[in-house]
């Protein structure tokens, strides 16, 4: 009988389940120059919004926020590692230029009495969301869909610290070498759960994927305090990914608001 080895890892990511189009497939788009995200909203009409989108993220979240009671449980396990390194976009669910692990099983989140199923999560070096002005060495995204096809992603900031184990490090020895990269480890699990912020309060509010297509009506929740991780973890992930975070966008008149777990 094989010992089956888990890895605690917490989770929050993002690629688009189920929203491509032929035309959006061989339009390459990146975060620097003519390719980056001030010029995605030209390079096809599938990514308009991303120009013309009025409830665009990330955002920076003000110091004060509206505070609303519960709305958010989270209910995650254990899956296998399945994880890949992107270039870019070929299908929507690979949501480029980024680390990405698919998830197996019934995983997921109720928000504000509505259940949505955990399909993938993913990395970016240095963090989309600001909290006051401060932006992190790196966010995590877990996306998730509804019955109906709506989304909602819990993001999950990163603080670094020297020394400070935690279980990320368990994760680094099976980071893609170099993008294209895709593998399967059947013995390897992740515990989603242990990897998630103890303190359960979020930021929540309504925009769209950080990533072309700039697809809106996303419910965001962006947990409130960070995980903290060795500096190694910062390194090894952004060595990979580079800089692949998109500016924030103007808030247009929404208002987060701050909401703890059930």
């Amino acid at each position: 009988m094989r010992l089956t080895r888990l890895i605690a890892i917490g989770v929050v990511a993002y690629s688009v389940m189920g929203c491509a189009t032929q035309s959006a497939r061989p339009v390459h788009w990146g975060y620097e120059g003519e390719k980056g995200p001030s010029h995605w909203g030209h390079l096809t009409p599938v990514y308009a919004v991303c120009d013309t989108g009025t409830i665009q993220s990330p955002i920076d979240v003000p110091e004060w926020v509206a505070t609303k009671q519960g709305g958010l449980r989270i209910d995650y396990g254990t899956t296998m590692l399945n994880i890949s390194h992107n270039e870019h976009v070929e299908e929507i669910i690979n949501n480029g230029h980024t680390i990405q692990i698919n998830v197996d099983g019934d995983h997921g989140i109720e928000l504000d009495g509505r259940r949505y199923t955990l399909k993938q999560f993913h990395f970016h070096t240095p963090s989309e969301h600001t909290v006051d002005g401060k932006r992190y060495p790196m966010e995590m995204h877990c996306v998730h869909t509804d019955s109906t096809g709506a989304f909602a992603v819990l993001g999950v900031l990163f603080e670094a610290r020297d020394s400070t184990p935690s279980a990320f490090d368990k994760m680094l020895p099976y980071l893609p070498a170099k993008k294209g990269d895709q593998k399967s480890f059947h013995d390897v699990k992740i515990d989603l759960e242990k990897g998630l912020p103890v303190k359960r309060s979020a930021y929540q509010y309504v925009g769209s994927f950080t990533t072309p297509p700039c697809t809106q009506d996303v419910q965001w929740v962006v947990m409130t305090t960070p995980i903290v991780v060795a500096q190694r973890v910062i390194d090894e992930f952004s060595r990979r990914l580079g800089d692949n975070h998109r500016p924030t966008q103007p808030l247009n008149g929404r208002t987060p608001t701050l909401g703890g777990s059930k």
